[in-house]
């Protein structure tokens, strides 16, 4: 089974619960919440660190570009690292919809490793590779114990 094939088989009827950062690299937590080393996790990650959007009902609802624009013009601004951009309001958005339970529909991947995830209730999110150089794009995270993965995809 390939990579792409395990992250696909995994997350499918998984609930996407939660969307966050780190600077400028997005993190997406699936599953159930487990302990780890006395923290609570999610069972399952997605780190991107390349251009990606969330659609609803075909319309963006929150993307990566989002983070460049300040939410307050008159409040200091530092790209990834403050709460003042337009992607800290609108992931709270995002983040109320996905407590309901919102489950992965499918998970697929392009041969470059681009990847859409169709998700219930008309969600979708997709990310795009947009360099010619080797570069991590995207990590997995399994912090299940029986199969414990870390994928890193940065191969085009």
């Amino acid at each position: 089974m390939s990579d792409f094939e395990f992250i696909s088989s995994t997350l499918k009827g998984t609930v996407c619960d939660k969307v966050g950062k780190g600077g400028l690299t997005i993190w997406i937590g699936f599953g159930k919440k487990i302990k780890i080393n006395g923290k609570r996790k999610h069972t399952y990650y997605l780190v991107v660190q390349m251009p990606w959007r969330f659609l609803q009902d075909k319309k963006i609802i929150l993307a990566s570009g989002d983070m460049y624009i300040p939410m307050d013009s008159t409040k200091p601004f530092d790209v990834g690292n403050d709460d003042n951009s337009l992607y800290d309001e609108r992931v709270k958005e995002l983040n109320t919809k996905l407590s309901h339970g919102i489950k992965v529909v499918e998970a697929t991947f392009s041969a470059i490793g681009d990847i859409t995830l169709s998700l219930e209730n008309h969600l979708l999110f997709q990310t795009f590779i947009d360099e010619s150089t080797k570069n991590e794009f995207w990590r997995f995270i399994s912090n299940e114990k029986k199969e414990s993965m870390h994928v890193v995809f940065w191969d085009i």
